[in-house]
């Protein structure tokens, strides 16, 4: 039996190799360990786009899906929508993530005359716990970013900005004794904005920093962790600002929320953010200019007086960069002026080209709906020879849906900034 088998075995054999070999006979599988290796991260500088500590918290209380890209990180656009989202943060109580602000901290015993010599304000004006919104830039007096200036410390600075520029800064401070560093992964930032917002600090046992005055802030303790807690943001007294360590932010926004529900806390996107700050007819960063550095090199560059923010050019302190260029432009008054736009046309609307007589004049470089004023409000750039003029300055505009939409010259109403005051 044992032999029959043997056969039938050996038989087999001989027909299965007698018959011509296929691809598949050939194939070994190849088991690469890598296959079963958690994917790696790409190191940071290498991401087009990057996540903060809090992008999987703020995606599970998104309705919407809707994401936008703010300096290089992927941020909430809409909460809800456009409209709800705007209600929580300017009538209720709203949290928002603004971790993709740069943060740049300084340290060192000449930090302070560094910084002085950086920044078109005088940092030397800043006191411990004070804050100062300030321009830096060129040589050649063109900006190159913006942003808020805090001094946390003696000899310790932290600046919340866009862009990325720490090449600049490196080089602007090597004749000093101090040091700069990104700080931007190890940092998060959160926003508090709205009416409601003072009761729910209250509740927490924080009701002294109420009587703060603007751009006042301190470290504190909130669920046991430290914060720098800040009375800045895009609405004025009615907003706060909370820097923390990456590991408590998930931490500090689950328990605020869980605090602040009852009381109307809820989180809104950076559409409504980035509204109120147009609202407040501050210009953006990579919106309604960019800096001196962009890769786009037809895109100009402006200086402090075009944005209309010459009260943040001190030219009295003693030198700073772009001090003497400024100081010019400042004697002889800007080309450029940086008007508010009220837009009473309703449905979909985009501006582009300003005119006057006839010729172009200027453009307008950013338009949103505001539910509050129930009209578009808009950022534009006029040559100041057109400002002048008795004509009446238009503006080029398609509105309506995509797929019918027509073109149209309106009449543009000049309105003064800030459209709301916070």
């Amino acid at each position: 039996m044992s032999e029959e088998k043997t056969k039938e075995g050996h038989a087999h054999e001989v027909s299965q190799t007698s018959r011509p070999s296929t691809l598949l006979d050939e194939y070994k599988p190849v088991h690469d360990p890598a296959l079963f290796e958690a994917p790696r991260m790409a190191p940071v500088f290498d991401q087009a786009v990057q996540t903060s500590p809090l992008h999987l918290f703020a995606a599970e209380h998104s309705q919407t899906n809707e994401w936008v890209r703010w300096n290089d990180f992927s941020c909430v656009e809409h909460y809800q929508d456009l409209d709800n989202d705007y209600q929580t943060m300017r009538y209720r109580a709203g949290i928002c993530d603004i971790s993709a602000l740069t943060k740049y901290l300084f340290t060192g015993p000449e930090v302070a005359q560094a910084l002085n010599r950086l920044m078109t304000i005088d940092v030397m004006k800043i006191a411990v716990g004070q804050s100062a919104r300030t321009f830096y830039c060129t040589d050649e007096g063109a900006v190159i970013g913006e942003g808020i200036l805090y001094c946390l410390e003696e000899n310790e600075y932290r600046l919340t900005t866009e862009g990325y520029h720490l090449d600049w800064f490196v080089d602007g401070i090597e004749l000093f004794q101090a040091v700069v560093e990104d700080t931007t992964q190890q940092v998060a930032g959160l926003l508090l904005a709205g009416p409601s917002i003072g009761e729910i600090l209250k509740t927490m046992g924080l009701g002294d920093v109420l009587s703060w005055p603007k751009g006042q802030g301190a470290w504190i303790k909130m669920f046991h962790e430290p914060v720098y807690l800040t009375r800045t943001g895009s609405l004025g007294a009615d907003s706060f600002e909370l820097w923390v360590d990456v590991e408590d932010a998930p931490l500090i926004w689950t328990r605020l929320l869980k605090t602040g529900s009852p009381l109307g806390l809820a989180p809104f996107g950076e559409g409504a953010r980035r509204l109120a700050r147009l609202e407040a007819g501050h210009p953006s960063f990579a919106i309604d200019y960019v800096g001196a550095f962009a890769p786009d090199e037809g895109a100009g560059t402006v200086t402090p007086f075009d944005l209309g923010l010459g009260k943040l050019v001190d030219d009295e302190k003693p030198t700073f960069a772009g001090k003497a260029p400024l100081k010019a432009v400042r004697q002889r008054g800007a080309s450029v002026a940086l008007i508010g736009i009220e837009v009473l046309e309703h449905g979909p609307l985009s501006l582009s080209t300003l005119h006057a007589n006839g010729k172009r004049a200027g453009w307008v470089s950013s338009c949103l709906w505001s539910p509050g004023l129930n009209r578009y409000l808009a950022l534009g750039h006029l040559s100041m020879a057109a400002l002048g003029t008795d004509g009446d300055i238009e503006v080029d505009a398609v509105l309506g849906e995509k797929w019918a939409q027509t073109s149209k010259r309106l009449i543009v109403k000049i309105a003064q900034k800030p459209f709301i005051s916070n």
